[in-house]
């Protein structure tokens, strides 16, 4: 269950960035949602390291797993639109 909501989170957080930046073609869409879902997975996956909490990804989720998988979408998905904007220029 936590790993289907971390995926879902990834991709709705991935989704509304895409809305944000005002992106119309589909390769944007794609890569906001791949990105966001990778850094929500990275995010939970170092939240259970973090928290030394067994099953996070599991099913049993927290406040702080949800906040850091928030954190390392976020951050990917800006990393990730910064390096495409530096590219594309």
């Amino acid at each position: 269950m936590g790993l289907i909501f971390y995926t879902m989170l990834g991709a709705i957080l991935g989704w509304i960035a895409t809305i944000v930046r005002q992106a119309s073609n589909s390769r944007a869409l794609r890569r906001n949602v791949l990105s966001g879902i990778g850094g929500a997975l990275a995010g939970a996956i170092s939240s259970k390291m973090l928290t030394d909490k067994q099953n996070s990804l599991l099913g049993a989720s927290s406040v702080e797993a949800l906040l850091i998988s928030l954190v390392g979408a976020l951050a990917l998905l800006a990393s990730v639109n910064l390096l495409h904007r530096n590219k594309m220029r």
